[in-house]
């Protein structure tokens, strides 16, 4: 990356549970109203999910999302070094991300052989993946660099037990999957991370740590036109950040707009910030953002992640 981390997405792919290609995924958050769920003869079933992969086991379930995605585009063949975005796996299941990148190795040896570095830190990993790569040293530096997500919420924390045979009521969330991928090419123009940074804490320590995280953004911006903020129906996802908002006092004012994308795209896991990255890119590349952009994404245990946006146009 150039001294300035600018950028461009030179190619992408991104389909999820409710739209199984990049353009009509990107658009979910133009439709009106929340993600709804359909009515069958067993009660409600949520309808979040792509039909026909494995129902075996989550790592299953991913598998058979990166062989969908390699039916039909050039990750197969791209050459471009990884970072890659998994799930959240907590500190104690070291032996568990060992079988997944063995497993993957096995199965998707390419991938795995150009994977720079796993992030399986959920819906935080996106944020600490930039800061990962805007903080490499200058002989390390990737003029090029591939971000892979993938993630699937078909099944329950226990990893055998599936969403949908459970009833809506149970849920104040609605459960998808999906996988991205982006192609980030340095550039002098395009999208600048101007700051991004991570905190991790136990559940009920994370208002300290988006305080803090929140309380950096006036060292690098002195307004925000935007803040993409967690919300997928999940009250405890919301509640951290709404109480640290006022630490955000210096950068935001009346005409500061919050999007919370997971109400229209249904919960994507660590897909979730790789799809809004791309959802920022598109709308500043289309000319319908402007200003400062605010990303903070939180995962279900214990980070809080930030990245800080800004447009530069070509000259």
């Amino acid at each position: 990356m150039t001294q300035k981390n600018r950028f461009i997405i030179s190619e992408q792919l991104l389909f999820t549970g409710l739209a199984q290609d990049t353009v009509s995924a990107l658009n979910l958050p133009l439709f009106p109203g929340e993600v709804s769920v359909n009515k069958c003869d067993e009660g409600h079933s949520i309808s979040a999910f792509i039909p026909e992969l494995s129902q075996e086991s989550l790592f299953e379930r991913i598998v058979s999302l990166i062989k969908l995605a390699m039916q039909d585009s050039s990750l197969t063949n791209c050459d471009t070094p990884i970072l890659w975005l998994l799930p959240e796996l907590q500190w104690h299941q070291d032996d568990l991300f060992t079988q997944w990148t063995d497993k993957f190795k096995s199965l998707f040896p390419n991938l795995v052989d150009r994977t720079v570095k796993f992030f399986p830190y959920g819906r935080a990993a996106l944020p600490m993946a930039l800061n990962y790569l805007t903080q490499l040293p200058k002989q390390s530096q990737l003029n090029k660099v591939c971000i892979l997500a993938v993630d699937s919420h078909f099944f329950r924390n226990d990893g055998v037990t599936v969403y949908s045979n459970f009833s809506y009521e149970e849920q104040t969330w609605i459960p998808s999957e999906g996988l991205a991928y982006i192609i980030l090419e340095q550039q002098t123009f395009g999208l600048e991370i101007i700051h991004s940074n991570h905190d991790s804490a136990a559940s009920y320590e994370k208002l300290g740590s988006i305080e803090n995280l929140f309380s950096q953004q006036s060292d690098f911006s002195e307004q925000l036109s935007y803040l993409y903020l967690p919300g997928n129906g999940d009250q405890k996802l919301v509640t951290p950040w709404a109480l640290a908002y006022q630490t955000l006092d210096k950068v935001i004012t009346i005409g500061s707009q919050i999007i919370q994308t997971g109400y229209h795209t249904a919960e994507l896991g660590c897909v979730t910030g790789l799809y809004n990255l791309m959802h920022i890119y598109d709308n500043y590349n289309e000319e319908v953002y402007q200003g400062d952009i605010l990303q903070l994404e939180i995962s279900d245990n214990i980070y809080s992640s930030v990245a800080l946006y800004r447009w530069m146009s070509k000259e």
